[in-house]
């Protein structure tokens, strides 16, 4: 009988395989520029789905998907003026980058959690990076994505 208690007590507490996590990992929360928007509890796959969406929209192309860690990496070939606008010389190697994770939020909602930056030489030893997420047009970009996924999810 007390091994039935203890299994039941073990299912009971057993967090569900695809739950969001209490927080974001300690690499996005570094970012000076990031964003974090609340949005409806609920299915958070669906709620990745429709960041995925938006961003292929804008011309990203999907680099890395987690759906354990519920995070999505997005990228994009930089023009040589958002290169210039932030004092690099252009190597022609630079993208766009946007990171998305969705944690637990407060009262059953969930906190989306997103930054974008500009690098030079992506995946490589020498590999550039500068948080973007404070300068335009990076920001409005960033903040019409959260805003339409905001509105498809309402808190």
């Amino acid at each position: 009988m007390l091994r039935i208690l203890v299994a039941f007590a073990i299912v009971a507490c057993a967090v569900p395989a695809n739950a969001a996590p209490s927080r974001a990992t300690s690499k996005i929360r570094a970012y000076q520029g990031r964003f974090e928007t609340v949005v409806a509890g609920g299915n958070e796959l669906a709620v990745l789905d429709s960041l995925g969406a938006f961003s292929e929209r804008a011309g990203f192309v999907l680099r890395s998907r987690d759906e354990e860690h519920l995070r999505l990496l997005y990228e994009r070939p930089a023009v040589a003026e958002e290169v210039a606008r932030v004092g690099w010389t252009v190597s022609s190697s630079e993208v766009n980058r946007l990171q998305f994770e969705v944690v637990e939020g407060k009262n059953g909602r969930l906190e989306i959690v997103s930054v974008t930056s500009l690098v030079q030489n992506p995946r490589a030893l020498d590999e550039k990076e500068m948080d973007v997420g404070k300068l335009q047009p990076w920001r409005n970009e960033m903040k019409g994505m959260l805003e339409r996924v905001k509105r498809a999810f309402p808190a």
